[in-house]
């Protein structure tokens, strides 16, 4: 047989999420793109943008943010359908900065580690389904410059869990 050509070997996807509706709305897209650069290992970027808006059921106050930004990662089969994963992604998100009595926006990058299991799919470009569980190892100094005791980071915990077609 053949080897797979460049075009054979390009993988593309993403996910849709987080995504909550009321009184919180969140809705985040994730689009990626790879190349799968042996049979075990896939290397790739992507794009982040998530919305969110906050009405305070009280006051009836609503406030908006949004975070955008970019992550390149890697993926290596260890067994058929288990992988090992490496993320670093950098997003701007915005923070309350409680001297000034008004929100900042800063960059967070972010360096992460996990696993992943995968179902195939069968596609020429998208081929497998992923549950991806990743452990920000960033986490702890993702921090609110003025209250340096409140985490910044999107997520409220240093677990990040994806589900990506890829």
């Amino acid at each position: 047989p053949r080897p797979p050509s460049a075009l054979d070997r390009l993988r593309l996807g993403g996910s849709v999420g987080p995504l909550s509706f009321g009184t919180y709305t969140s809705i985040g897209v994730s689009p990626v793109a790879g190349y799968q650069v042996t049979d075990r290992l896939a290397l790739g970027g992507g794009l982040s943008y998530t919305y969110s808006s906050y009405r305070d059921p009280y006051s009836n106050i609503k406030s908006n943010s949004n975070s955008y930004g970019g992550r390149f990662f890697g993926m290596f089969k260890v067994f058929e359908s288990i992988n090992l994963n490496a993320e670093y992604e950098s997003l701007n998100v915005e923070y309350p900065d409680y001297t000034a009595r008004l929100f900042r926006r800063t960059w967070l990058n972010s360096a992460m580690v996990g696993a992943s299991y995968s179902t195939p799919i069968g596609g020429r470009f998208i081929r497998a389904f992923n549950l991806i569980v990743l452990y920000n190892l960033s986490y702890n100094s993702l921090v609110n410059p003025s209250d340096r005791t409140q985490n910044i980071y999107p997520n409220s915990s240093p677990l990040v869990i994806r589900a990506v077609l890829f």
